[in-house]
């Protein structure tokens, strides 16, 4: 009878130890996703940034075209003095609207290429953490298992 006791433990805690296993599996491939994601996730930030750039100097063209027909209109030159100035100073806010958005999108970027680094090593310790449980259940059926055999 003891041996019955013995073998039905070491069959139940072969079941368990599976289960953990496959548990650290599916939490391991769930996180392998994640990581996927993320990196899809920054390519399409680097992509937006680059888009809202052609954008900003699309606006930023038209904009300052507009300022010299303007001033072009009212018969003042746009090539010196105050006109200068504010067509300059136009171009430099354009500029560094872009190099904003530049630096936005690379952010952006790397916050979801490290966010996947993270998910790429918790899928590694979920998974190595469903291996040890698995060892563990093995091993106390195991030993649940000899102490039934040994006392009767």
């Amino acid at each position: 009878m003891a041996w019955a006791g013995a073998v039905i433990g070491l069959i139940g805690g072969m079941v368990g130890a599976s289960g953990q296993r496959e548990a650290g599996e599916a939490g391991g491939r769930a996180h392998d996703f994640n990581s996927r994601i993320n990196e899809q996730n920054a390519e399409r930030a680097r992509e937006a940034a680059d888009a809202d750039i052609l954008s900003l100097k699309r606006d930023a063209t038209r904009a300052i075209g507009a300022q010299q027909a303007g001033y072009a209109a009212s018969g003042v030159s746009g090539g010196s003095g105050s006109a200068l100035d504010v067509l300059a100073d136009s171009t430099t806010q354009a500029l560094l609207d872009q190099h904003r958005r530049k630096y936005q999108g690379e952010l952006e970027y790397q916050n979801q290429m490290n966010q996947a680094r993270v998910n790429r090593m918790n899928a590694r310790t979920v998974r190595k953490g469903g291996q040890a449980a698995a060892a563990v259940t093995v091993l106390g059926a195991v030993g649940s298992a000899a102490s039934r055999v040994n006392t009767n």
